[in-house]
């Protein structure tokens, strides 16, 4: 017996942004159906303005207290809260 999961896995083109997917059950199984990839719109400005070492400017907060975040080229994590 056929099965379209195993005889068609890959459903989106290298070359352009993932489109569908396959459904997978709670198993991580295949049930079957083909699913669809949320779309999103990303502002190439605003986009652009994220990756910099130099925050953009924000109201004070009520409660008086920030907190920084920053993280690596390798993903490495560390926050710290200040008071304001």
């Amino acid at each position: 017996m056929s099965n379209p999961f195993f005889d068609h896995p890959i459903l989106n083109s290298p070359y352009v942004c993932t489109q569908h997917h396959w459904e997978l059950d709670e198993a991580g199984q295949p049930t079957q159906r083909i699913e669809t990839t949320l779309k999103a719109e990303i502002d190439p400005e605003a986009w652009a303005t994220l990756h910099s070492d130099t925050s953009r400017p924000f109201n004070r907060p009520s409660k008086g207290r920030i907190a920084v975040k920053v993280i690596n080229h390798l993903g490495d994590e560390v926050m710290k809260v200040f008071r304001v």
